[in-house]
């Protein structure tokens, strides 16, 4: 019976030390599981909060290709506006160019003619100097 009793001494003795053990053990999962639950927290806030600056970050881009894009329209509408505003211009000056070029024109036979005695001047010419000889 003694020896019963020692036996069953000694193995609760390793049952004891077994549930010591395991509990050691349990807690210092518990203890690396609620770390490892912190850290996931951390990182999960980490990844949110970049996400958040990622889709900042985007908008911005996408913002300034916008205004980019806007910038590059109007100053196209402004050269195609200049480029008909010259177009114009220049056949304006074309057309006056010929006006002036025509008015040249008519003036400088004004002039040859005026300057080219006519024929009935050149008969009264004739006989002006044909009249005081005879």
């Amino acid at each position: 019976l003694r020896t019963d009793l020692t036996e069953v001494k000694s193995k609760l003795e390793q049952v004891n030390q077994l549930h010591e053990s395991s509990l050691a053990s349990i807690q210092a999962m518990h203890m690396q599981i609620s770390s490892l639950t912190s850290e996931n927290h951390h990182l999960a806030t980490a990844v949110a909060d970049q996400r958040k600056q990622l889709k900042e970050i985007k908008n911005k881009y996408n913002v300034q290709s916008l205004l980019i894009k806007a910038e590059r329209k109007s100053h196209a509408t402004k050269v195609r506006i200049a480029t008909e505003a010259h177009r114009v211009e220049v056949e304006e000056l074309k057309e006056e160019q010929k006006q002036l070029n025509l008015q040249l024109a008519l003036q400088s036979t004004s002039n040859a003619l005026k300057a080219t005695p006519s024929k009935s001047h050149r008969q009264r010419r004739k006989k002006a100097t044909e009249s005081p000889s005879s």
